[in-house]
C-alpha cells in the first residue's frame, strides 16, 4: 500500500508539471506570438493528431492484451513483432502523406519538419504504451512529459531571454524531444524486458497478421476520434477568419486539459481493469469515480477561464459560449473513453470501430451543416453532439452484448 501511494504521488506530480507546461504553451502563444503563428501551429496540431492515431494501426491494444494476458509468445517477441510492424506502416504511409499533404493548407516548406515530428513522436508514444502493458506506470510518463513537454519547457526558457522561435525552429525542437523520449523510453523497457528484442528471427507473420485483424477497427475507430477531434478545424478554415480559428485553437486546447487528464489515469488503471474484468470483478466504482473527476476539472476550469483570458488576451472572452461548449464536448469524449474499456476488454472490436464511426458521420454533417451557418460555435456544439452519441452507442453496444446469466 504504501508503495502504491509513492507511486501515485510522483505519477500525480509527473503529470501535473507536465499539464502546467502544456497551459504555458498556450499562454505564450496567445499573449507573445502572433495570430498567423498560432493558426499555422493548430492546423500542424491537427494533423500531427490525425497521423499519430492512423500510422501507428491502434497495433498497442493488441500488444498490450497479449503481454498482460500472457498468451503463447515471450514478451521480447512481441514487442519485436509490435516495432517491425510500425515500421512497416511508416513506409506504407510516408508516399500517402506527401501525396495528401496539400489539402491540410499547410506550406510544403514545412513537410520535412512536421514529418521529424511525426516519426519521434509516434515512435516515442508506442514505447510509452507498451510500458503501461510492462506496468511501469513511472516510466510511461516521464516518456510523456519528454516528448511532449520538453520543448514546451525551451519554448518558455528562450521567452525569458526575448526570444521568439519560428514556426520551423518549435518543430525542430518538438522532434527533438521526441528523439529524446525514444531513448529514454528503449532504457525503460530494457529494464523490464532483459532478453533480446530486436532480432529478425522473432519476427511471425501469422502474430502480426492477427494482430491487424485485432486492431484494424480499433483504428477506424481511433481515426474516427481523432477526426471528430479535428476536422472541424479545416472546416472552419474556409469559413471564418485565421483570427477566429487561432481563438478556437486557444480554446480546444485548455478544453482537451480535461481530456488528456483522463488518458493519464486510464493508463494507471487499465491493467487493474483487465485484471478485475477476467475476473469477473465489477469496474463501476472506476467509472464513476471517472465522473466525477471529469467535472471537477471542467468546473475548475470555468471557473478559472476569465482570469486566464483576461491575462492572455481580452479578446478571448467574447466567445466564451464556444468555450463552454467545447468543455462539454471534451468531458463526453472524456468519458467515452472511459465506457470504451468495457468493449476493449471484451475484445468486441467491431463495436468500437461502430461507435468512433458513427459519431465521425455525425461530427460531419454537424460541420458541414452547422459551421456555415455558427462558425465556431457550430464546430463546438457538433463535437458535443457527435460526443453524446460516442457514449450512447458504446453504452448500448455494451448493454446488448453481456453473457447471459443461465
Amino acid at each position: 500500500m504504501k508503495n502504491l501511494s509513492k507511486l501515485t504521488f510522483y505519477t500525480i506530480l509527473i503529470r501535473v508539471i507536465n499539464l502546467s507546461l502544456r497551459l504555458s504553451l498556450i499562454v505564450i502563444l496567445g499573449k507573445f506570438y502572433s495570430l498567423e503563428f498560432v493558426g499555422i501551429y493548430g492546423l500542424i496540431l491537427a494533423l500531427v493528431g490525425i497521423c499519430v492515431q492512423m500510422i501507428p494501426f491502434e497495433f498497442y491494444s493488441y500488444t498490450t492484451l497479449e503481454i498482460l494476458e500472457k498468451n503463447e509468445m515471450s514478451t521480447n517477441k512481441v514487442l519485436a513483432n509490435h516495432f517491425f510492424f510500425i515500421f512497416l506502416m511508416g513506409c506504407i504511409c510516408s508516399p500517402i502523406f506527401y501525396a495528401t499533404y496539400g489539402y491540410f493548407s499547410l506550406d510544403y516548406s514545412l513537410f520535412f519538419y512536421i514529418s521529424f515530428v511525426l516519426v519521434f513522436e509516434i515512435l516515442a508514444r508506442e514505447l510509452s504504451r507498451v510500458l503501461v502493458a510492462l506496468e511501469h506506470p513511472i516510466a510511461t510518463y516521464i516518456i510523456a512529459s519528454i516528448h511532449s513537454s520538453l520543448w514546451i519547457f525551451v519554448i518558455i526558457i528562450g521567452l525569458f531571454q526575448d526570444k521568439l522561435f519560428s514556426i520551423e525552429e518549435v518543430l525542430v525542437l518538438w522532434g527533438s524531444s521526441g528523439i529524446i523520449a525514444a531513448i529514454t523510453g528503449l532504457y525503460f523497457v530494457k529494464q523490464k524486458v532483459s532478453d533480446k528484442i530486436f532480432h529478425f528471427n522473432f519476427l511471425s507473420i501469422d502474430w502480426i497478421k492477427n494482430g491487424i485483424f485485432f486492431t484494424f477497427p480499433l483504428l477506424i475507430g481511433s481515426l474516427s476520434h481523432a477526426m471528430n477531434q479535428y476536422v472541424g478545424r479545416f472546416f472552419l478554415g474556409n469559413n471564418i477568419s485565421l483570427s477566429d480559428i487561432s481563438v478556437f485553437t486557444i480554446y480546444f486546447q485548455i478544453s482537451a486539459l480535461v481530456l488528456i487528464t483522463v488518458e493519464v489515469l486510464q493508463n494507471i488503471y487499465i491493467p487493474t481493469y483487465v485484471r478485475n474484468n477476467s475476473m469477473k470483478k465489477s469496474n463501476n466504482n472506476y467509472e464513476y469515480a471517472m465522473l466525477i473527476i471529469i467535472a471537477f476539472i471542467a468546473l475548475i476550469i470555468t471557473f478559472l477561464q476569465e482570469r486566464i483570458f483576461i491575462f492572455i488576451n481580452p479578446e478571448l472572452l467574447n466567445d466564451l459560449d464556444t468555450m463552454h461548449m467545447l468543455l462539454l464536448a471534451m468531458s463526453a469524449l472524456s468519458f467515452a473513453a472511459v465506457l470504451r474499456n468495457r468493449l476493449y476488454v471484451k475484445r468486441l472490436k467491431y463495436k468500437i470501430m461502430y461507435s468512433y464511426f458513427i459519431a465521425m458521420i455525425v461530427s460531419l454533417i454537424g460541420n458541414s451543416v452547422f459551421v456555415p451557418r455558427y462558425g465556431a460555435y457550430g464546430s463546438a456544439s457538433t463535437m458535443f453532439i457527435s460526443g453524446l452519441f460516442l457514449c450512447l452507442s458504446i453504452y448500448l453496444f455494451d448493454k446488448f452484448n453481456r453473457p447471459k446469466i443461465v
